[in-house]
């Protein structure tokens, strides 16, 4: 009797000792999946931002390099170097016009004297007025005496339709600034092909955010492109998206 309960005994302490294991295997084991499930999911997640970076940087890229096509035309220095010449003004209208028609996804093009003045134009309405006057004006000339100029989204001068707006410096054989050219192209492709992309479920809307700038780079609401986040919600992950080191962060964000 004596020995059946020390077997007994025994065995609820190896039973205890068991389950005190198993518990602790279980938590660990619990502990391990749910950290390599959120590295997972965030290095998906950065994937998915760095994917659609690079589909922004490319979509950039080729109309920044379609702009510098643009100065490449012996007529553009020379329009500019002289703008009282009609003869030589119209030719350059010619040269933009045509030049317009190789674009994709164009809004606008056009060519200006160094004070802003528009000499051609694919749209017509814009020819002869001046874009910048003062600090706006001296802003850019600065920026220009730099290259490549990219302001991002922005209304329209020319339709009020949001576009990524670009400029670039056109110089004499000296490096002295005749002019500029400045093209502006549709944001909304761009968009649009983001959303596909984002694979957005009714109920949401897919945002792409500028965590520098704490600003909308893209968004249901036309308008909202480029301005300041005011959402609580999203200013938070803006938060936690520059404490993680990313400029940009795209996420779909349920409307409540």
């Amino acid at each position: 009797m004596k020995n059946v309960k020390m077997a007994a005994k025994i065995s609820l302490i190896s039973i205890v000792i068991l389950a005190i294991g198993l518990v602790g295997l279980w938590f660990a084991a619990n502990r391990q999946m749910t950290k390599v499930m959120e590295e997972s999911i965030i290095q998906q997640l950065n994937n998915s931002v760095e994917m659609q970076a690079e589909i922004v940087r490319n979509y950039v890229d080729k109309a920044e390099t379609y702009l510098i096509g643009y100065t490449q035309a012996p007529i553009m220095s020379d329009a500019l170097r002289d703008t009282s010449d009609e003869t030589g003004k119209a030719g350059l209208q010619e040269y933009t016009d045509a030049y317009a028609e190789t674009g994709d996804n164009l809004e606008n093009i056009y060519a200006a004297d160094y004070n802003s003045t528009v000499v051609a134009s694919r749209v017509q309405g814009v020819i002869g007025v001046t874009l910048r006057e003062g600090d706006a004006l001296k802003q850019l000339q600065d920026a220009l005496s730099k290259g490549m100029y990219n302001t991002g989204i922005m209304a329209s001068k020319s339709t009020g339709a949001q576009v990524i707006s670009m400029y670039y410096p056109v110089n004499d054989k000296d490096g002295q600034p005749l002019g500029y050219v400045g093209a502006a192209i549709y944001a909304g492709n761009l968009r649009d092909t983001l959303n596909g992309l984002a694979g957005v479920q009714e109920g949401s809307n897919y945002l792409l955010l500028d965590s520098a700038s704490g600003s909308y780079i893209f968004c249901p609401e036309d308008e909202m492109i480029g301005t300041a986040v005011e959402n609580e919600d999203i200013l938070n992950i803006i938060e936690q998206a520059k404490n993680a080191g990313n400029q940009a962060r795209s996420f779909e964000y349920v409307d409540s």
